[in-house]
Parts: C-alpha cells; structure tokens; sequence
C-alpha cells in the first residue's frame, strides 16, 4: 500500500507499507491500549481513513473486532461542543 505523506519537507510523496507493517501496527497499538476487550469495545475513529492515524484506528478496530464510530465532520460536529 502507499500512504502519501508531506513528512517534514511539506511536499507530498508515497511511503511504501507492507500487509506485515500495516498488521504489526495494529498489533502493537493493541498491545499499547491493554484494556481492549475483544467485540465489546468501541473505537471512535475523527480522521479520515486515508489519513495514516485514521488507518491505524479502522485497523485496530478491524483487529480487536470493535464497532468503528466514524466522526464524518469533527470539525462541525456537535456531539461534544458546551
């Protein structure tokens, strides 16, 4: 898979992942949120699934089989404004 990034440079190019380094992140970032319980937790996922966090969160949910709450607009939203 390619994920386009700006990294520090500001100008857009693809960086390669692999299917081992897209699961092995998921499985880390498990490991890291230990209080996942698996298909009874949920995951809220606020950026878009292109975005390399925004993977990271469809893919841990995909992992722990969670219910993914997908924010279409966070930054309209209204669900936590006072």
């Amino acid at each position: 898979m390619l994920i386009y990034t700006g990294g520090t440079t500001g100008i857009a190019k693809g960086a390669m992942l692999s299917h081992d380094n897209i699961a092995a992140n998921a499985r880390q970032s498990t490991a890291w949120i230990s209080v996942i319980e698996d298909g009874k937790d949920a995951m809220l996922a606020a950026l878009p699934f292109f975005h390399s966090y925004g993977m990271l969160s469809m893919n841990v949910a995909i992992l722990n089989a969670m219910k993914l709450i997908p924010v279409p607009n966070p930054a309209t939203s209204t669900c936590c404004s006072s």
